[in-house]
């Protein structure tokens, strides 16, 4: 069997296995939630948002921001293999994939989903990704937030049973019926003016809160 073939057939045939995987675990999960109430609010005011998480948490996460939002939502992902695999995958949930990374098709994709937002589209995207370093967050959310208006909106979560794979990230994969929190931090705004010097500012800013809600999930169950 050819590799065209093969990566056709994983591309067909495995995102809808893998979304009712991941869609089994979330549901299967004890869930416990923190800091939801500020983004609710601004949801049913007909607003939108750019979530941000760290790579680590893109297994289980997808399904969070689907039970949230429940409204379009957009998601930038790498335009290696893997990444059109996470794009399949995510089209399973009803979101768009936006094919671009900061190694690849970088600006595109971030004016393509800037557009998206405008639209009226939530913007989705893991921030260290898709070669890390793993938990240092790179500037593309804090330009989409300029871009569209609304804040940066960090996610993170953890559980008391869960195994880490030995990937560059430490990808987290919760054990099915597992007791977990799901913790939304403040939201960060940019303002469409934004200077360089702005933009490194709330990336710091952003990445500082995206740290202390991951730290404060995993401290949960430590």
């Amino acid at each position: 069997m050819g590799k065209k073939i093969k990566q056709w057939l994983m591309l067909t045939l495995l995102p809808p296995v893998a979304w009712l995987v991941t869609t089994l675990l979330f549901w299967s999960l004890r869930k416990e939630f923190k800091g939801h109430e500020e983004l609710q609010e601004r949801l049913r005011a007909g607003k939108q948002f750019v979530g941000v998480c760290w790579h680590s948490r893109s297994i289980i996460l997808p399904r969070h921001y689907h039970w949230v939002c429940y409204r379009p939502i957009s998601v930038l992902v790498s335009q290696s293999f893997d990444g059109r695999f996470a794009g399949a995958l995510l089209a399973q949930y009803g979101f768009t994939p936006i094919y671009g990374s900061s190694s690849r098709g970088g600006k595109e994709g971030q004016e393509e989903m800037i557009a998206s937002g405008r639209q009226g589209h939530c913007l989705c995207l893991t921030v260290d990704g898709p070669r890390g370093p793993a938990e240092e967050m790179k500037p593309g959310a804090v330009r989409m937030a300029a871009g569209t208006g609304y804040p940066i909106v960090p996610f993170s979560c953890y559980a008391d049973k869960v195994t880490r794979l030995r990937s560059w990230d430490r990808m987290v994969i919760p054990h099915p019926f597992a007791r977990a929190i799901f913790i939304i931090g403040k939201a960060i705004w940019v303002p469409a003016d934004a200077d360089e010097a702005t933009i490194e500012a709330k990336r710091v800013e952003a990445e500082n809160e995206l740290k202390r809600i991951t730290a404060e999930a995993e401290s949960r169950y430590s």
